[in-house]
């Protein structure tokens, strides 16, 4: 039986030695190279399909792998016309032979891609465990719609929001250096907007202050909450202290309140506050943290909330209510008999002026008022009267 199967062995040889040699050398090697090539095209388009399946979950498009496939033929031709001045089998690169050659290799390498992907694209899917998505035509335009998401990373500080009340830390630790995906192509408002509701939505947060960079980077990130209730936050160093409406019958939020007590020698000042909220029996003074016992001659009996982090604005309302003066804002209109005076001439105090979109904050007193100007000036009663009388003389000699 040995024997038997050696000599079918050996006919074979011979059979493939003929036909061998009725095949011109040239053209052997001509199939060699593109049997060489369609293993080249298959191998390289799978092995880029399994790859790309596996970084986006997605079928790797026709012409990406036909494309690497023909860059890797380009390269060898190139090599070889370089290195021999021919292409296959020692024949001049101007015969048609050549040209005929080519077409071939490109045409075999460009179908042998094509099978070599989808083979690819089903061992990916089998190798990671994907899912492929049998979608009609309306689908798969959807999808291609929505695009492949963004990524958007919080900042590793997040700061407390002004005027609002800070969030447990411990949800701030959570938040920062995190990443959140949207969709690609919102535009700046877009992002913002996602943010602070999914912000709200998921975390509680209803205060939040945003800074985006041009290239859509987070660049600060201040947060906050802002409780509910009947009252406003007190002012930092003051304490809530509750008193009966009758104490007070004629004042309404936010009248200054002042402090009286009755001593042994006479009548003594125990301490200025501010109603701050008031209910059908009884009210709620903002008074001084060291005055409250002054005040009160024990502890206090009831409390409104405090913020924890003390606040430029309340330090300025509160210097407000207790002042005489107040705060009015100006317009400069055309034929208006403050245009062109400097400020420094004016009888009361020029805070800001708001010029085109633009605030300027404490002017010098040779800034000149223009039409146009919003300005915000402090005074007393006094000062205003003097400034109405400005407004008149001026207006009269502009008149004249």
């Amino acid at each position: 039986m040995t024997t038997a199967f050696l000599g079918i062995i050996g006919s074979v040889a011979t059979s493939g030695n003929q036909l061998s040699s009725l095949v011109p050398p040239g053209t052997r090697s001509a199939a060699v190279s593109l049997t060489a090539f369609a293993l080249f095209g298959a191998i390289t388009a799978g092995a880029t399909a399994i790859l790309y399946r596996r970084l986006t979950t997605r079928a790797l498009p026709t012409g990406a792998g036909v494309l690497l496939s023909w860059l890797g033929v380009s390269l060898w031709v190139i090599v070889r016309i370089a290195a021999g001045g021919t292409v296959v089998a020692g024949h001049s690169i101007v015969l048609d032979a050549t040209g005929y050659f080519l077409v071939v290799a490109f045409g075999l390498t460009w179908g042998a891609a094509a099978g070599g992907r989808l083979l690819g694209d089903a061992l990916g899917c089998e190798i990671y465990d994907i899912v492929q998505a049998k979608q009609t035509d309306e689908t798969a335009a959807i999808r291609r719609a929505a695009r492949q998401p963004v990524s958007v990373e919080l900042p590793e500080t997040i700061l407390d929001r002004s005027h609002s009340q800070p969030i447990d830390s411990s949800t701030k630790r959570n938040l920062e250096g995190s990443t959140w995906w949207f969709p690609r192509g919102l535009s700046r408002g877009e992002l913002e907007s996602r943010i602070r509701t999914r912000l709200e939505r998921d975390h509680g947060i209803d205060r939040t202050e945003i800074a985006l960079s041009g290239d859509r980077e987070i660049q600060t990130l201040a947060v906050g909450h802002e409780p509910s209730g009947v009252t406003a936050a007190l002012p930092p160093r003051t304490v809530g202290v509750a008193v009966r409406n009758e104490e007070v019958p004629a004042a309404t939020v936010p009248d200054p309140i002042e402090r009286w007590t009755v001593q042994n020698d006479g009548i003594e000042f125990a301490g200025r506050g501010t109603l701050q909220a008031a209910t059908t029996d009884r009210m709620t003074l903002a008074l001084p943290a060291n005055a409250v016992n002054a005040a009160t001659g024990n502890r206090p009996t009831e409390y409104t909330t405090k913020p924890a982090i003390p606040d430029d604005v309340n330090e300025v309302l509160s210097a407000l209510r207790q002042s005489a003066h107040t705060i009015s804002m100006l317009s400069i209109e055309e034929g208006d008999p403050l245009d062109g005076e400097f400020v420094g001439w004016l009888p009361v105090w020029t805070l800001v002026i708001v010029r085109n979109g633009t605030t300027i904050p404490f002017p010098a007193d040779t800034e000149t008022l223009r039409r146009g100007d919003d300005i915000y000036v402090l005074g007393d009663e006094s000062a205003f009267y003097d400034l109405a009388s400005f407004e008149r003389e001026r207006r009269s000699r502009c008149g004249a």
